[in-house]
């Protein structure tokens, strides 16, 4: 999934995209994915926080194709804005491919996916969950979520909460809800979602992680 905010640089940049390792929550580096985009477009500036400036850009909507070996392909879909002042930046989240290097010590769980015949099922959806509420990130602090809120506090954080994370909000027997993680401010309590929130969540819910992924060529993940 991927997630922008409008920023001013006074500058002929067009848009900036970061790339996001959604299992380190990491910006890649270069040299980790090839883009493709409309061949008549200037070539992208290549940073060394990792992040990819493009340039010169008419407004208009663009399609921008993300390949790696240990990353999932992934398409883009750029939509300029109208003002020539303001400028786009992107973070787009990659999911690991089952290529991914994880690091050693690292739990995994591999799985075939394969039809009748014995063939590969390619691009199946994966969707994995934690059940036990004992396991969240963090719980939901400072207030309750009102319906269409767009963020939230949380207190009780247990690991890395970031940029492209997917949770559930789930507290008794109040209605569950998925939420993507869009924007992290300064205060590593706070954070925004890509869309508002349908449902109404009780101070103190629990962010259940979320795991979103699809099968490889051969079937695998």
């Amino acid at each position: 999934m991927d997630y922008s905010k409008k920023l001013s640089l006074g500058s002929p940049v067009s848009f900036v995209l970061y790339p996001i390792d959604e299992y380190t929550g990491e910006t890649v580096t270069e040299g980790s994915v090839m883009l493709y985009f409309p061949y008549f477009c200037e070539s992208p500036i290549y940073k060394p926080d990792g992040s990819i400036v493009f340039c010169n850009f008419d407004d208009g909507e663009y399609k921008i194709n993300i390949l790696s070996e240990k990353y999932f392909t992934e398409e883009l879909s750029v939509q300029l804005p109208i003002s020539k002042y303001m400028n786009l930046i992107i973070r787009k989240s990659l999911k690991p491919s089952p290529a991914y290097p994880f690091q050693a010590g690292a739990t995994l769980v591999r799985l075939s996916v394969i039809d009748r015949n014995g063939y590969p099922i390619i691009g199946i959806p994966i969707r994995c969950e934690i059940s036990n509420c004992d396991f969240s990130r963090a719980k939901t602090a400072r207030s309750a979520i009102k319906k269409g809120d767009k963020d939230f506090y949380v207190s009780s954080i247990t690991g890395k909460i970031s940029v492209g994370d997917c949770y559930l909000l789930k507290m008794g027997d109040e209605i569950a809800e998925e939420c993507d993680i869009a924007e992290q401010t300064g205060d590593n309590r706070y954070f925004l979602v890509s869309e508002p929130f349908q449902n109404e969540h009780s101070r103190g819910s629990s962010l259940i992680p979320v795991i979103k992924t699809r099968t490889d060529q051969r079937g695998m993940l």
